[in-house]
């Protein structure tokens, strides 16, 4: 990005986005106390023992909190990496399939992190396959298909504008679901 070089520009950059990938590793042999307090050292917050305490409770980590890296499920991982993406309470949030392979109460805690975080103020740019996980916690859905944006809309929008689409109606099995609007749209075919 031209004009945004050096230090302080880095720093300002670093307050407004959060990001949190699919699969993330963190530090192994460190305790997930000690990551929060060393990515939180990275957006330049001198945390508190008592806030990052705070921080874990919210999250459902406390009881984890001298755990390592290592020894987290799945899904205590992913709540991890939110909270971290999360910890300078940025303006916009980037989530890349944040909870991919996750058991479903795993995945509904998740959902809450994040609608919570939404009802906060910040914008949430969640990217994912899961069309219920699209529905359940997104205002806006894009449809992308190869790179194209192939419809914009809220999630109900979409099934309402869509659910007569002769496309759709032959993937739908009853009631249209989002799900059957995007195999509708960008086609049935598995994709490698």
């Amino acid at each position: 990005m031209a004009g945004i070089e050096g230090e302080g520009n880095r720093s300002r950059i670093n307050s407004i986005l959060g990001v949190a990938l699919q699969s993330t590793s963190f530090q192994a042999e460190l305790s997930i106390s000690q990551l929060v307090k060393l990515y939180g050292g990275l957006y330049n917050l001198d945390l508190s023992p008592k806030n990052i305490a705070l921080a874990l409770e919210r999250s459902g980590l406390s009881e984890e909190s001298r755990k390592r890296f290592k020894q987290l499920s799945g899904g205590q991982q992913q709540r991890l990496s939110l909270l971290i993406a999360n910890i300078a309470r940025p303006l916009l949030l980037l989530l890349d399939e944040p909870t991919s392979g996750l058991d479903p109460q795993s995945r509904r805690g998740l959902w809450s992190e994040i609608e919570s975080n939404r009802r906060g103020g910040g914008s949430i740019l969640l990217t994912t396959h899961s069309m219920e996980e699209a529905q359940s916690v997104c205002d806006r859905v894009a449809i992308i298909d190869h790179g194209k944006i192939i419809t914009v809309d809220t999630p109900q929008n979409l099934i309402t504008k869509h659910a007569s689409d002769p496309r759709v109606l032959k993937v739908s099995r009853g009631k249209v679901t989002l799900e059957d609007v995007f195999i509708g749209l960008t086609g049935g075919e598995i994709r490698g």
